[in-house]
């Protein structure tokens, strides 16, 4: 900083992880205005905040206490054997504070993000696990543009079949969904909002599409092609 500061080159922080839904808007306002692109910024934040208004209003209304959510965060990053990296008030834990969830992991880490044991997680029994991915490749799920939904239930099945996983009340009872892990720490954080408040609430948010929403903003306000991506899903409910 002081090297930077006697060359006068200005810094600006920008931040999507350590307050996402808060700072993605701010720092998207202040990089507007630094580039000169304020009027597209400003659209994006509009876009953002009405999305937002919408979710708020919505869980406002649900009973309490909400659902208690665990997220496994790059589930199956190292093998399809181990279990359970997770985010405590951090990136994912707080997205899912955002939408009103329990966050797991900010109630038995502390610390920002680390491994939960599997019997822990037991004990716990969270109303909703979530898993985040990204691919190809490896014992991940492969979620992003080219995914395939019958690869991923294959690795669902894969992951859900680890030690002790089938002893949660969420598998046995179909409450597992998957997530595109880098939503976490991106100003399209409200494209996961909307998936994390679909997996929680699911009959609130039956009409709630958070892949029209992507493709929406995508449209609107990038360049990205406008290719074929799964980035949510529910994970298949296995007999047994």
């Amino acid at each position: 900083m002081r090297a930077l500061a006697s060359l006068h080159i200005p810094v600006i922080f920008v931040d999507d992880a350590e307050h996402p839904v808060p700072d993605a808007t701010r720092s998207l306002t202040l990089l507007g205005r630094v580039l000169d692109r304020e009027k597209e910024a400003a659209a994006y934040v509009a876009f953002y905040q009405a999305h937002l208004d919408h979710l708020q209003q919505v869980i406002a209304a649900q009973p309490k206490p909400h659902p208690t959510v665990f997220v496994e965060a790059l589930a199956g990053r190292a093998d399809a054997g181990g279990c359970c990296f997770t985010h405590g008030d951090f990136g994912w834990g707080l997205l899912v504070q955002a939408v009103g969830g329990r966050n797991l992991g900010s109630q038995l880490l502390k610390t920002p993000s680390g491994d939960i044991s599997v019997e822990a997680l037991i004990a716990a029994q969270p109303d909703v696990f979530v898993m985040t991915g990204r691919g190809p490749g490896g014992a991940m799920l492969d979620f992003g543009y080219g995914a395939e939904a019958q690869a991923i239930g294959r690795t669902f099945a894969a992951l859900e079949g680890r030690a002790g996983l089938g002893a949660l009340h969420a598998v046995q009872q179909g409450h597992v969904y998957g997530l595109y892990h880098p939503f976490y720490s991106s100003v399209f954080n409200i494209v996961a909002l909307e998936y994390l408040a679909k997996f929680i609430y699911p009959q609130s948010f039956a009409r709630l599409d958070p892949g029209a929403t992507y493709r929406s903003l995508i449209a609107q306000f990038t360049d990205i092609p406008a290719e074929p991506a799964i980035l949510g899903l529910q994970a298949p409910v296995h007999g047994g």
